[in-house]
């Protein structure tokens, strides 16, 4: 899953600018004081693994001459590199903050199962919090999410034939509809778990519904979205079962310009009439 702060201060051997002269020690770049002009980004032209383009550093940031070829970006300020031909591509950054999501099994040793789902967010305190400051009170419009999902199930055979469980992987969408206004109001969210693979690693045809529920503002970090019963609808070759179970979610990492969180992770249960019972996880990212 994506976080969108730069990672914590990492030695990293391909940055270069003319303005990084020193051989020694650390250099400090920090806004204007007094700032008539409000400026809010210092730019540094540069260039990072051969892509020319310009450094930004919002705040005081700071340039550490490694002990070696190089260069570290540090400072209480937040790093950003911007190439000047967009169709130039960098290599991925790795993410220091991250979602997960997934399910346990617990066996005793009297035979007795135990399984449940689970979200969690991991990494560096701080980009954990701030992907937590999520708020979509001023926000309007859709957004689409996809991803994955993974869970466990069990499916009684109708014909007498069979029976089928095991653990499932699928894929994940989800809308969400933002209507700003701070109330109850504030938007809804539905999706949709498709594209089974079973613990035969074959295909299922299959689908779950996540039935639209609404969120609000209401000041929440993160902002949560949850269900009560019959939420959801499990859908096995063509036929679906009558709405049942639950699911719930979280918005996470909010854009710094468009406001629109760019993850969504969550879980869910769901029953087939009373011949199946299934349990998920799943996480999205914003589609692009």
């Amino acid at each position: 899953m994506r976080c969108a702060s730069r990672p914590a201060p990492t030695v990293i051997l391909i940055v270069v600018s003319p303005q990084f002269d020193h051989t020694a020690g650390i250099k400090t770049f920090k806004l204007p004081d007094p700032n008539p002009q409000g400026e809010t980004i210092i730019n540094i032209p540069g260039s990072y693994d051969v892509v020319a383009g310009m450094y930004g550093c919002t705040g005081t940031c700071t340039v550490t001459k490694a002990s070696g070829d190089g260069y570290t970006l540090t400072g209480g300020g937040t790093w950003s590199f911007k190439p000047a031909n967009p169709e130039d591509t960098l290599a991925p950054m790795p993410d220091t903050a991250y979602v997960v999501y997934g399910w346990w099994l617990h066996e005793s040793p009297g035979g007795t199962a135990t399984a449940d789902v689970f979200w969690n967010l991991r990494g560096n305190a701080t980009e954990r919090a701030d992907a937590l400051r999520v708020d979509v009170a001023a926000l309007h419009g859709t957004a689409t999410y996809r991803g994955g999902a993974a869970g466990l199930y069990a499916l009684k055979s109708s014909t007498g034939g069979t029976n089928d469980a095991g653990q499932f992987t699928a894929d994940a969408g989800l809308v969400a509809t933002f209507n700003g206004g701070g109330t109850r109001d504030d938007g809804s969210i539905k999706g949709t778990i498709d594209n089974f693979i079973g613990g035969d690693s074959m295909s299922r045809d299959w689908s779950v519904a996540l039935k639209e529920v609404n969120f609000a503002d209401l000041g929440a970090i993160p902002v949560f979205v949850s269900a009560g019963n019959d939420k959801t609808a499990w859908t096995v070759n063509g036929t679906a079962a009558a709405d049942s179970g639950r699911w719930s979610g979280s918005y996470f990492e909010q854009d710094s310009s468009s406001g629109v969180p760019q993850v969504v992770t969550g879980t869910f249960y769901t029953t087939y009439d009373r011949v199946g019972r299934m349990l998920g996880a799943f996480g999205t990212n914003l589609e692009e």
